[in-house]
C-alpha cells in the first residue's frame, strides 16, 4: 500500500511496550493501547525517547505491512500528560519518576499501611 495515498491521522495512545528500538536512527517498533480498541496496536517510526507508560499523541498514517499486518506509521509524536485518574496512576507507577512505582501508587503489591500490625507513616 502506498502510504502517501493514505490521509494523515492523529492517534492518542499509551505506550505499552517497545519491541525494537535503533538508538542511532530512532526507528522504533512499539505496541500502544488506544481507547478505540481493546487490542494493542503496532506503531513504527521515530519514537526515540518515548518510554512505556507515557501517553502519546502520534501523527502519521495507518498502513498495512505485507508480513506484519495493520500498523500506524509515525511521522511525529508528542508526550501528553495523563488526564484520567487511571492514566495518572499508570504514569506514576510506570517507573518514569524515580522513587515512585506500582506499590506507591496503589497499582499492585501490598503497601506498608496495608500489612497487619502496621500503621501509615
Amino acid at each position: 500500500m502506498n502510504t502517501l495515498s493514505v490521509p494523515p491521522a492523529t492517534l492518542d495512545a499509551v505506550l505499552e511496550r517497545i519491541t525494537y528500538a535503533n538508538q542511532e536512527t530512532g526507528y522504533t517498533v512499539a505496541r500502544v493501547a488506544t481507547e478505540r480498541s481493546s487490542d494493542l496496536l503496532t506503531v513504527v517510526g521515530p519514537l526515540l525517547g518515548a518510554q512505556p507508560g507515557e501517553s502519546l499523541r502520534l501523527r502519521g498514517r495507518r498502513t498495512s505491512h505485507p508480513q506484519y499486518g495493520r500498523q500506524f506509521q509515525v511521522e511525529a509524536y508528542e508526550t501528553m500528560l495523563p488526564t484520567t485518574i487511571q492514566g495518572i496512576r499508570r504514569y506514576l507507577g510506570s517507573g518514569l519518576i524515580k522513587g515512585l512505582g506500582p506499590r506507591q501508587t496503589g497499582q499492585g503489591g501490598v503497601g506498608r499501611a496495608d500489612r497487619p500490625g502496621r500503621q501509615a507513616p
